[in-house]
């Protein structure tokens, strides 16, 4: 299972509890399997890395997040602009389609009925790139799709390097292999044959 968060610089906590707050009021309305229904193939699955309960997770003021009550968006790093395909993400058409465009909408939403504004892309082209505008400060945050498991430098893992939000969802991960064939049983045609799974 590869899981997905977005990522913040530590110590950032008006911001992290900002997208916490979005992010289980998404989860807690079904928001996830919607996009996920709206976008086949696509296959999300839910991981409640903090309970889906809004009660829990109060909006920080907006003082807190804009102490110069000059902030006019949280600002998104993002990958590309790329077509992942269009279950996953076409960022190449507007408006961009997608399961995880969809999300990042939803998301937004959230915010914007809470505090009056939205969210901004500033895009990049590498993932390194996306996770040092977030540690420099340049960004607030990442797209929600982020892979936990990833690397952020040679020897550093992306976990122990930077706060991350509540896991927006996870996919099952999926491998081509050789089939097995028994050397004893199996004829000589049998064994150049190999099982290809459709992704």
């Amino acid at each position: 299972i590869s899981i997905r968060s977005m990522f913040m610089k530590p110590e950032n906590d008006a911001i992290i509890r900002v997208i916490d707050a979005a992010l289980v009021r998404v989860i807690e309305s079904g928001g996830v399997e919607e996009c996920a229904r709206n976008n086949p193939p696509y296959e999300a699955l839910v991981v409640h890395s903090c309970q889906a309960d809004s009660a829990k997770f109060d909006w920080p003021a907006l003082s807190e997040i804009d102490p110069h009550n000059n902030r006019t968006s949280i600002k998104i790093a993002a990958l590309g602009p790329y077509q992942w395909g269009g279950a996953d993400g076409d960022y190449t058409v507007q408006p961009y389609v997608g399961f995880w465009p969809d999300y990042y909408r939803l998301i937004e939403q959230q915010i914007n009925q809470t505090y009056g504004f939205g969210l901004e892309r500033v895009w990049y082209a590498t993932s390194k790139q996306v996770m040092d505008s977030v540690l420099n400060g340049v960004t607030d945050t990442t797209e929600p799709y982020m892979m936990v498991g990833g690397a952020y430098d040679t020897n550093l893992t992306r976990k122990s390097t930077f706060e991350f939000s509540c896991i927006t969802s996870a996919t099952q991960d999926k491998y081509f292999t050789k089939r097995y064939v028994d050397e004893k049983s199996a004829d000589s045609d049998d064994k150049d044959k190999v099982i290809a799974l459709s992704v």
